[in-house]
């Protein structure tokens, strides 16, 4: 008992005020936040599901695959907040991708690496390799997001492989094969909102309340099936719609079926595209004019007679979260083309979100009038 009394009172005063300090602050800022993740509609079960991961001793590093706009940020940062307190340090890294391309991944690192070690870190060379730093990385029970990745090297660079005993990482992207490069543990899919939530969020930002208000229900529903469960879609154009007249609800409802999303919708879905090379561009772009909802056999046939690497193209743009492809009933008709139809016959079919399929027809018109000019 003697031994416990002398280690407990043998520290300065200021030091046992600063631990609780920090404890008491922790505490706060993860109950403020959880009152505030309640508000999140439709997050609360992905949410659970990816805690449940996070406690499993195999999985280390986590990934939330998801196409722009689904919400990986906000599952990511509920997840970060909720555990934070739990770790012995912690940082959410936002925007990795464009943070890179502003200020270098040389500079993003070292900053990134100081904030988890509190303490001022250079490091010159590509890999952290075996210096103090990495030595002090190892000793760490650390909580990091490394958020928005567009390339597996960022992740080794970041020195995720150094983090101490029990630290978990959680890493979103638009592209499932980075992060199958990048060594994570699992792969969490993000999917959009369901029916009811969708329209919850939707009337959340159009109505300030989580119904429609009288006389707008049968809009809001239109606009929520356009989504297709996209929390970033339907915040964007039920901010647009709020305070607005029916007369001007209707003509938006008109307007979203041969016209571009709105431009915040498309900024979050561009840079996907601007990421592929000039084949998969065009492989993206006839399938959001020709073969949405068409079989695949089909759609991979003729794509492979006009570009070289035409399946590769497709498996890219599945990776990307710019199509994909599931089961569907398909019957023949007498030519032997394959139609939507009766149950006839189980094949997989290449499908799009509305929002992507109205960008690719928007690029392909632009694309003309430079042409025309």
């Amino acid at each position: 008992m003697g031994g416990f009394q002398y280690l407990l009172f043998s520290r300065p005063e200021t030091e046992y005020i600063k631990d609780v300090v920090e404890y008491v602050i922790k505490k706060l800022t993860n109950i403020g936040f959880e009152s505030a993740s309640e508000e999140l509609v439709g997050i609360e079960y992905q949410k659970n599901a990816i805690l449940k991961l996070i406690k499993q001793k195999d999985c280390r590093v986590i990934g939330l695959w998801g196409m722009g706009g689904q919400g990986k940020s906000t599952l990511a940062e509920a997840v970060y907040k909720k555990l934070s307190s739990e770790f012995e340090s912690h940082w959410f890294l936002h925007n990795v991708r464009e943070e890179i391309k502003k200020h270098g991944k040389e500079s993003l690192r070292n900053k990134f690496l100081s904030e988890l070690l509190k303490s001022n870190v250079d490091i010159g060379t590509p890999s952290i390799g075996s210096t103090l730093t990495q030595e002090r990385l190892n000793k760490k029970k650390v909580l990091v997001v490394l958020d928005d990745v567009d390339d597996s090297d960022q992740i080794d660079y970041m020195g995720v492989q150094h983090f101490g005993y029990g630290s978990k990482t959680i890493i979103t992207s638009r592209d499932r094969q980075v992060l199958e490069s990048g060594g994570t543990d699992t792969i969490h899919k993000v999917k959009g909102l369901n029916k009811n939530d969708s329209l919850q969020l939707f009337s959340t930002f159009a109505f300030k309340q989580l119904n429609p208000a009288v006389g707008f229900q049968d809009l809001s529903r239109r606009f929520v099936k356009y989504t297709q469960g996209n929390p970033l879609a339907l915040k964007v154009l039920g901010s647009d719609l709020n305070k607005r007249s029916i007369n001007y609800w209707e003509s938006k409802a008109e307007k979203l079926k041969d016209c571009p999303p709105e431009k915040k919708i498309s900024e979050a879905l561009r840079s996907s595209y601007d990421g592929l090379d000039l084949v998969e561009q065009n492989i993206f772009l006839d399938i959001a004019c020709f073969f949405k909802g068409e079989p695949m056999e089909r759609a991979k046939l003729i794509l492979s007679g006009c570009y070289k690497g035409a399946e590769c193209g497709i498996n890219k743009l599945v990776d990307k979260c710019l199509i994909n492809v599931s089961s569907t009933n398909f019957s023949i008709d007498y030519f032997g083309y394959s139609t939507m139809g009766p149950c006839k016959l189980l094949r997989d079919a290449i499908y799009m979100h509305d929002t992507l399929e109205e960008m690719g027809k928007d690029i392909v018109c632009q694309e003309s009038k430079t042409l025309e000019n």
